[in-house]
């Protein structure tokens, strides 16, 4: 029997004695080798197992491990289901969708991120509470005419709030134990000549810490594609824990001022305070939502800074564990809204591709993919800007490269649409230049790999002649498959943080000449070519004859040269010019939020995570001003904090 279990359990657990099963005598297994095997089948089964070869048996021997591993695989499984089902939203709660043709990134907010800003921004609350103005409380009520004004909340304090992820709702927050003293200014009278009673004096009322508020805070979409909130607060309780009257009063009439103001401080309180936070967070924080720029310039050198990462949002979902933002996650130029990346984007995971309980421990996760870089080589190829050209100025000053006729003479024979005196140096010692048209011929293809972003782009190089009166003449061009790795980490140990960008020369070869003398005048082509085409340093070395003009002449080309120059030219310039122009790009604080602790990880898709500081004066600022460049005019109107004297 126990080679019985042992059987079935192989067959069940991973199924690879099948094809031990398959080799063993037909009598050994039985004809409905379909249905699970019985027990005499499965003996029988294990007997023949354990008449097989050695290797076999070994197989036979490893079964526990294999079992525990399964065991462990499924339990993993297991565990993996139950985390991503915290990330499942309800479809209906979408918003804004249909602003965005294609998702290109998700955003996750933690539980953590969200506790942060609720609880920094509690604060600003609070200043708002203690510097409200309210209205004189005044009437009639048993025969009295009453008054209370200059009327102030003081001594506020507010326990950390708690905030909770809404399935398809938002983040419900709840603030518990909250405490605050009430003065005022009051006068009581009798509203009949018959009736001389009356009072007058202050009250102090204290407000004790049964007091709650509960209100919850929906995230949508904005047209221009920021969050914009819904806050609605459900209630607030007002316990009030002791009122004292100061002042002369009758026995009689304190009882009934005491009853009276202890319910109009309480109703008073509860409706201005409602009102107040709905106020700060649909009006003055939606203030600052609508002059976030989402729009992330791209640091790239003049002529080429034209992009920007857009980060705005497609749409907005609450989960149990998370706020999942999705967003365009384009590479776009502003100036030209029309040009749209027409590829679909890859698809996207419902959680954040790392450990839940990493997660946990971050502010805000982010996830990128092909599709964004992708995007921006086809807006650059759409600019045709996936060209440069170059210079010896442009070259790093420590280059070994030297781009004047007696450096590059080597790698060219004979060219004789170049004058004889362009190659020898003037009377003052000055030798003539090359500059070099360096270009992308295809869309560059884009590979995550070990960590890194791999790039093959096909490109060409044209040898130009400066100071020569035909416009753009070249002695030749050459085509290669550039490939290259770039590896992109962040130093979190700076103050701002720094994105580090290492291009690292991968491979330039095999060259493939193209042509001399490409264009010899703006208004004149070249002549039409009568030999065959040209070849490629894969099949040929030394040198290569070059397509002949119609009057005969011969060019030609060192292949060996050139393709050693060539990848000399790529690692000693190209790379490290690249690297120069991105070298230390910092994170800069921008409206009032600095990003710190931030990791990249580059797998299949590029994953960032990060904690985030704000600046809440900075981001009060904002909310009530306005962009400083651009200041917004929020007026008076319908503003809470002043309800009158």
């Amino acid at each position: 029997m126990a080679r019985s279990r042992l059987a079935s359990l192989l067959v069940a657990a991973c199924g690879s004695a099948l094809p031990l099963l398959g080799r063993c005598h037909a009598s050994s297994v039985p004809a409905a080798s379909a249905a699970p095997l019985a027990s005499d089948a499965a003996d029988d089964a294990a007997t023949c197992l354990l008449q097989r070869a050695p290797a076999e048996r070994r197989l036979h021997a490893e079964l526990p491990a294999s079992a525990a591993q399964i065991a462990e695989a499924q339990s993993s499984a297991k565990q993996q289901q139950e985390e991503e089902a915290l990330f499942d939203v309800d479809e209906d709660s979408k918003a804004g969708d249909s602003r965005c043709r294609a998702l290109g990134g998700r955003v996750w907010l933690s539980q953590k991120g969200a506790d942060y800003l609720v609880e920094k921004f509690t604060p600003e609350v609070v200043k708002l509470v203690e510097n409200l103005k309210f209205a004189a409380i005044e009437g009639s009520m048993m025969r009295f005419k009453y008054k209370a004004d200059n009327i102030r909340v003081a001594k506020l304090v507010v326990e950390k709030p708690v905030v909770q992820f809404e399935k398809g709702k938002g983040l419900l927050v709840h603030v518990p134990n909250i405490s605050l003293n009430v003065s005022m200014h009051y006068r009581v009278d009798g509203e009949d000549w018959f009736n001389p009673l009356y009072s007058g004096g202050r009250v102090h009322a204290v407000v004790g810490k049964d007091t709650t508020g509960t209100g919850l805070i929906e995230v949508g979409v904005s047209p221009a594609g920021n969050p914009h909130l819904n806050a609605t607060m459900h209630k607030f309780s007002i316990g009030l824990k002791s009122l004292e009257l100061s002042g002369t009063v009758f026995a009689g009439l304190s009882n009934f001022v005491t009853k009276l103001f202890k319910e109009k401080i309480e109703d008073m309180l509860s409706e201005k305070i409602l009102t107040l936070v709905e106020w700060f967070l649909n009006e003055k924080m939606n203030g600052y939502m609508d002059v976030l720029d989402l729009l992330i310039p791209l640091p790239l050198p003049d002529g080429y800074n034209v992009s920007s990462v857009d980060l705005r949002l497609c749409g907005v979902h609450t989960s149990t564990a998370a706020m999942v933002l999705d967003i365009s996650g384009a590479i776009v130029d502003p100036s030209r809204p029309n040009l749209v990346y027409p590829e679909d984007p890859m698809p996207l995971p419902r959680g954040p591709p790392m450990p839940l309980a990493d997660f946990e421990n971050t502010m805000v996760a982010m996830m990128l993919t092909k599709w964004t870089i992708n995007s921006g080589l086809w807006l650059y190829n759409e600019e045709h800007l996936l060209k440069s050209t170059i210079a010896q100025q442009d070259l790093p000053a420590s280059s070994l490269i030297v781009l004047n006729a007696d450096s590059l003479r080597p790698l060219i024979q004979n060219n004789p649409d170049v004058p004889r005196w362009w190659w020898t140096a003037n009377t003052d010692g000055h030798k003539s230049q090359f500059s070099l048209d360096v270009a992308c011929t295809e869309m560059p293809k884009i590979d995550f790999k070990n960590g890194k972003i791999g790039v093959t782009a096909p490109a060409s190089v044209g040898f130009k002649l400066d100071g020569v009166h035909t416009a753009n003449l070249y002695t030749t061009q050459v085509k290669m498959p550039v490939t290259f790795q770039m590896a992109l980490s962040i130093n979190s140990g700076t103050v701002p943080q720094q994105l580090n960008v290492n291009l690292e020369y991968a491979s330039a070869s095999p060259i493939t000449i193209v042509g001399a003398n490409l264009r010899r005048s703006d208004t004149e082509p070249a002549a039409k070519s009568t030999t065959p085409a040209w070849g490629k340093s894969s099949s040929s070395w030394g040198w290569m004859p070059t397509p002949a003009p119609a009057d005969g002449a011969q060019y030609s080309v060192n292949l060996w040269a050139m393709s050693a120059w060539i990848e000399m030219f790529s690692r000693l310039a190209l790379v490290p010019m690249a690297n120069d122009a991105m070298a230390a790009i910092e994170f800069p604080s921008a409206m009032g939020i600095e990003l710190v602790n931030s990791s990249l990880e580059v797998t299949d898709h590029m994953f960032f995570s990060t904690d985030f500081s704000a600046n809440a004066s900075r981001v009060m600022e904002l909310a009530y001003y306005g962009k400083p460049a651009d200041p917004m005019d929020w007026g008076e109107k319908d503003d809470p904090m002043d309800w009158g004297e």
